[in-house]
């Protein structure tokens, strides 16, 4: 299962190496940041919306700080990590999806806080608005919102693979001309490329 995150109508399943990576540049970082980038993460695998909800939030903190003092232990080297701790990061994480509002479960070898955790069973939604901010457009967000939303995308894309998606996405909505010159402007030398008018 490794890199993919198994996914049904109401259950979101990964392991706790995809947690790592997902939130590894993050980990010495505030616990909110670890928050954020694990539901980017899971956002982006599943193609979805997902927030974690406030009861998952403090499950995952024990999972978060664990992550980060055996981090520390190996002195902050990716393969002594992997190498130390193999059979415990192949331990897989569960959080269930109720009417978009996120759950944390105990998967099969999970977390030792499971009186932190609930169930759809322990505790039914009060409501069927979903709980948490909307999400907003990113066309309305402001300059520094936007930043923070693709920050995702700059860590696991390189330049030329976003510009020819950037190309890409001009092309198919209609905008030919920028998307020949988001073309031309990635692709040629500063040199070479001829002078863009204003």
């Amino acid at each position: 299962m490794e890199g993919e995150i198994e996914t049904n109508s109401s259950c979101v399943s990964c392991t706790r190496q995809e947690i790592f990576d997902a939130i590894r540049m993050q980990l010495l970082s505030e616990y909110g940041k670890k928050v954020k980038e694990l539901e980017n993460y899971i956002s982006l695998k599943t193609k979805r919306p997902f927030q974690c909800h406030a009861d998952d939030k403090m499950a995952l903190k024990n999972l978060f700080h664990t992550l980060k003092t055996k981090w520390i232990e190996c002195n902050r080297t990716v393969s002594r990590f992997y190498n130390k701790n193999s059979e415990w990061l192949k331990g897989t994480i569960q959080l269930v999806t109720i009417i978009n509002e996120i759950y944390c479960c105990p998967g099969p070898e999970e977390l030792k806080v499971s009186e932190a955790c609930t169930s759809k069973d322990d505790k039914p939604s009060t409501s069927s608005k979903p709980r948490g901010r909307p999400i907003t457009d990113f066309e309305m967000l402001s300059d520094r919102s936007k930043r923070r939303r693709s920050n995702q995308l700059l860590k696991t894309h390189s330049t030329a693979e976003l510009a020819f998606a950037t190309s890409m996405s001009l092309r198919s909505s209609g905008a030919a001309d920028a998307a020949s010159i988001v073309k031309d402007v990635t692709t040629l030398s500063i040199r070479g490329s001829p002078r863009i008018a204003k």
